[in-house]
């Protein structure tokens, strides 16, 4: 009688997520064995990652045998995404997934609306230099890691997009600046009239109050310390005609 050694067991060992395989060893050594989840069938089939084991009899000796299944989207989870948090005008931003995962096949990236690609040679990899729209709002990219066809966790990143800093209404020049503020918020116009009638609102179009407004040739000056971060939108007329500006407030 030739010891047959602890059996091997064979099958495969990488699933993604809770997607069932088939583990297997050859009995014909063996007098008796039993797997860990109490089968005593040649093969089973498992559901989803985890250590399984086999106990094998032949004579007087006995042998356990084990072998580990690998979730392979738990092997490329995505942690977080780096990019601006404020986004002013249309150049080029740059945003990147971490960790790299080197284990990846690829990183697929979504776009939000109005979004385009940049001068990006790879649109698969862990950096994504893309172009916002030119609209303000709040937008949302979105990244997901596949290997092997298995998708990793889908991670998201939303942004603020101020537009552009001047605006440009009836042949007018209004430069708003600084945009995103901390507090003081300066609105000059091509024209020596002071603008007024000045309305702020929040996003959901609420009237708010500034404390301070101060009125020089052309320009007005609001301070905006104290409210909430966020976009808002002035209003105010200048040589009769309405001119709104957006501007976002930060901290």
């Amino acid at each position: 009688m030739i010891d047959p050694g602890a059996p091997a067991i064979l099958g495969n060992t990488e699933v993604c997520g809770n997607v069932g395989t088939t583990l297997g060893i050859d009995p014909s050594p063996y007098d008796s064995f039993s797997w860990s989840t109490g089968a005593i069938t040649p093969s089973i089939t498992v559901v989803g990652p985890g250590v399984y084991s086999v106990y094998a009899v032949f004579g007087d000796c006995d042998y356990t045998s084990e072998i580990e299944v690998v979730d392979l989207a738990s092997t490329i989870q995505l942690i977080t995404i780096i990019g601006p948090s404020t986004i002013t005008g249309t150049d080029p931003v740059q945003f990147t997934a971490t960790p790299f995962l080197p284990d990846a096949d690829s990183i697929v990236w979504t776009l939000p609306n109005g979004w385009v690609w940049g001068d990006d040679l790879d649109h698969f990899d862990a950096e994504a230099l893309v172009i916002p729209a030119s609209d303000a709002g709040e937008y949302t990219i979105c990244a997901t890691s596949y290997t092997e066809g298995c998708a990793g966790n889908e991670l998201c990143y939303s942004t603020l997009v101020t537009g552009m800093f001047g605006i440009l209404s009836n042949n007018m020049d209004v430069l708003a600046y600084p945009n995103p503020t901390t507090g003081l918020f300066t609105i000059s116009c091509g024209s020596n009239s002071i603008p007024t009638d000045v309305r702020i609102t929040d996003q959901l179009g609420r009237a708010v109050t500034t404390k301070q407004v101060r009125r020089t040739a052309g320009n007005l000056q609001l301070d905006m310390d104290g409210l909430a971060e966020g976009r808002y939108t002035i209003a105010f007329r200048v040589d009769g005609k309405l001119v709104r500006s957006a501007v976002v407030v930060g901290r």
